[in-house]
């Protein structure tokens, strides 16, 4: 197929998935006004525009909420203070080898620290943010000199998503402007459409070009056996939405999907996420109103219309500042006073209303869990109090959570592990794991809070089998605290190179072993020696025990 007719193919697959994504496109517009105005752009246009955008929110509850909960779950999740990934093996026994958790631990290690030398923690908040207020995030992963990768994490409303027949994103299109140096550097001048050459050539560096489409997907001329970039997996191409001539800007490939598109929720083959500032939109809607009559009722408290007899209308001394004054002939009426009743707006019944609904939208976007020691209104809270609040809380994060290794997470680690096996920077691994496939743990605190079950388990049953054996010491026979430590250790996600292997362990033992039985030969030997010695210096021409037990072994002898 000739570049004409994919290009046509391409702008189809752009128009069809725009008509497709156009019902979503309403409800994130409301989200974005109700929660982050600056975190939606559905217009090229709209880049790098500073106007104001929060005309809808009276209340900065639901800006807070959707920070807490981005903020918390990048802290509890990919923290960059603490790890939050290792790698392993999908067999178990294998992985036990101590090479073999040397190795990966050392891989792991690695990872870490592209991860930490690109751009991944300042993009990561981005995809929480999304994740949590539109239930959908898409970042694009490519290969960098600079830094190994480079995150590229775009913008709800910027891009088009369709998955596979399993349901996993395999299609990426894009939409978006670059000013002309941009283009020049990315796709080379002579690449460019003629109008970008002329003010490349005018010197006009900084002006913005809208249209610029990006498709990220399966090739159709995938070839195994070709090792050009147009002829892997995944095709990528670049080309104006119009002004294109029937030409690509670029026209390259990818070994593995280079993006990521976690889903907060689906349902059945949607292809864009539910979240939870979707369920607290009505809420937010209700806040707004709620604190705009609130508003309202206070300054018709503070500075209320006013109602004057008639008579005073035409004279002079009548000051009707600060607020408006109403002429009115009312019988018996001799005064300036309020034209509402020093009872007629109950503020507070309307305060409290807006306080359950902000507690409403703090609960949907999960700031309770996050906030949680801080919120708490007791001084003294124990450790295991804490543990079993968390638990409890973490449940309702459980499958959100899961998605996100499995659309994010592990993506994420992937590409950069295909990336940094290919540029030689991984050690070699143990001849007898060649081949087997690497899989992911995940050591972050939500991850560790989720385990802590199977640990409080083990917690449970060390204690148990303790206090029988008070009573029952063989009880301990039953116990395997070997194994206990292994699978603590594991769900901890503690360095393989802290707990020993169970050969290292035999060896110890059987060391330990050894000794004590050389120690005990010795002990015994010493003893020999001292009572042959004490013997042989024993006096037995007097008259004591040792003299009348000869006697007595003499009578009898004889």
């Amino acid at each position: 197929m000739d570049d004409a007719d994919q290009l046509k193919r391409d702008l189809s697959l752009l128009t069809r998935l725009s008509q497709e994504r156009t019902s979503w496109e309403t409800h994130w517009r409301d989200i974005a006004d109700y929660f982050l105005p600056r975190s939606l752009r559905t217009l090229c246009n709209e880049r790098n525009q500073g106007n104001k955008r929060s005309s809808k929110i009276l209340n900065s509850t639901t800006t807070r909420a959707a920070r807490i909960l981005a903020a918390g779950m990048f802290a509890s999740i990919t923290s960059p203070a603490r790890p939050w990934f290792s790698l392993t093996l999908a067999d178990r026994i294998m992985a036990k080898q101590q090479a073999v958790k040397e190795w990966l631990d050392d891989v792991t290690k690695i990872l870490r620290d592209i991860l930490a030398g690109s751009n991944f923690y300042r993009s990561a908040p981005a995809m929480f943010r999304d994740l949590g207020t539109f239930g959908t995030h898409a970042s694009i992963i490519d290969e960098d000199d600079q830094d190994v990768v480079r995150f590229y994490p775009l913008i709800v409303g910027s891009y088009w998503l369709a998955c596979s027949e399993r349901q996993a994103v395999d299609t990426l299109v894009r939409k978006y402007s670059m000013t002309v140096r941009q283009m020049a550097n990315k796709f080379g001048i002579d690449a460019c459409p003629q109008n970008v050459q002329n003010m490349h050539k005018d010197g006009k560096y900084e002006e913005w070009i809208d249209g610029i489409v990006q498709v990220i997907g399966p090739n159709p001329d995938h070839n195994p056996n070709r090792l050009d970039s147009r002829h892997k997996r995944v095709r990528s191409v670049y080309f104006m939405e119009s002004n294109h001539n029937d030409q690509y800007l670029r026209k390259s490939g990818y070994d593995t999907f280079p993006g990521i598109a976690p889903r907060w929720e689906t349902n059945g083959e949607d292809v864009y996420g539910t979240s939870p500032g979707m369920v607290a939109l009505p809420d937010a809607r209700s806040l707004m109103v709620y604190e705009k009559r609130i508003a309202q009722a206070i300054e018709k408290k503070v500075n209320p219309p006013l109602i004057a007899p008639v008579e005073l209308e035409n004279k002079g001394g009548v000051n009707p500042t600060p607020g408006a004054t109403t002429f009115a002939n009312v019988a018996n009426m001799d005064k300036i006073k309020s034209i509402y009743d020093a009872g007629a707006f109950q503020v507070e019944h309307a305060a409290n209303k807006a306080e359950q609904i902000k507690a409403d939208i703090n609960a949907s976007l999960y700031v309770d869990l996050f906030l949680m020691l801080i919120n708490s209104d007791r001084r003294q809270v124990t450790a295991e109090e804490i543990r079993a609040k968390q638990e409890e809380k973490i449940l309702a994060l459980g499958e959100p959570l899961e998605r996100l290794n499995e659309e994010a997470l592990s993506p994420v680690i992937d590409r950069v592990f295909d990336i940094a096996s290919r540029r030689g920077m991984l050690p070699p691994p143990p001849r007898e794991i060649q081949g087997m496939p690497i899989t992911v743990e995940y050591v972050s605190v939500l991850h560790q809070v989720q385990k802590m079950v199977a640990l409080g388990q083990i917690d449970r049953l060390a204690q148990f089998v303790g206090g029988l054996a008070g009573v029952f010491p063989s009880v301990v026979d039953k116990f395997d605290a070997d194994q206990a430590v292994d699978e603590y250790a594991e769900a901890l996600g503690t360095s393989p190179r802290i707990v020993r292997s169970d050969e290292q362990v035999d060896e110890i033992r059987q060391a330990r072993a050894q000794a004590q039985a050389q120690q005990q030969a010795e002990v015994n030997s010493a003893n020999l020696v001292q009572g042959a010695k004490t013997l042989s210096e024993t006096d037995t021409g007097g008259q004591n025990a040792l003299t009348d037990l000869m006697r007595g072994m003499s009578t009898v002898s004889a």
